[in-house]
């Protein structure tokens, strides 16, 4: 092996792990079968390594991209990566959900907009609403995870759809992750 390579294996097996695949872990499905929300229940905690992202999203593209006020294109995957799910337009726009890598917290994630952040307390005590003035997004916590849902179209989406895409997309995962 060449010297180097090492660093490249051990940076490809972190991307892999941090991708996630799967579920809710028994105290989050418990919490939701008892009428508390997973995501903000003391005793819920949802894993990296088993929540479910795209499949979630699948069956819910027509919505989606109806509140952002597209029409889907349907022969486009959803899935780019385990992590990353991008709903596309037909034509201009596109509403995408992103499961932000391990480690980094909600407010970390925040920082990193060019573009001024404002909470968004309909989603959580953490929330927040980033106005990108042509791409804005929505970011809240799920438990120790962090999503980040941002969309754009022909009309930069206002943030009332923003969070009501974002709250739809919280409800999904929440119950696909039960």
């Amino acid at each position: 092996m060449r010297p180097g390579t090492h660093v490249w294996i051990v940076a490809a097996a972190v991307v892999l792990w941090s991708c996630g695949d799967g579920r809710l872990d028994a105290d989050a499905a418990q919490a939701g079968k008892t009428g508390v929300s997973a995501s903000t229940s003391s005793t819920g905690r949802f894993k990296r390594e088993s929540f479910v992202l795209c499949p979630a999203l699948e069956g819910h593209r027509e919505e989606l991209a109806a509140i952002v006020g597209f029409k889907p294109d349907s022969k486009r995957p959803l899935a780019v990566i385990r992590s990353e799910c991008i709903v596309n337009s037909m034509r201009v726009g596109f509403a995408r959900v992103t499961l932000v890598s391990a480690g980094m917290t909600l407010g970390m994630h925040v920082k990193g907009f060019d573009a001024a952040a404002s909470p968004a307390p309909e989603l959580g005590p953490e929330a927040m609403f980033v106005d990108g003035k042509l791409q804005p997004h929505v970011v809240f916590a799920m438990g120790p995870l962090v999503i980040d849902v941002d969309a754009e179209n022909l009309q930069t989406p206002s943030r009332e759809t923003m969070i009501r895409l974002a709250t739809r997309v919280r409800d999904i995962l929440a119950e696909a992750n039960r």
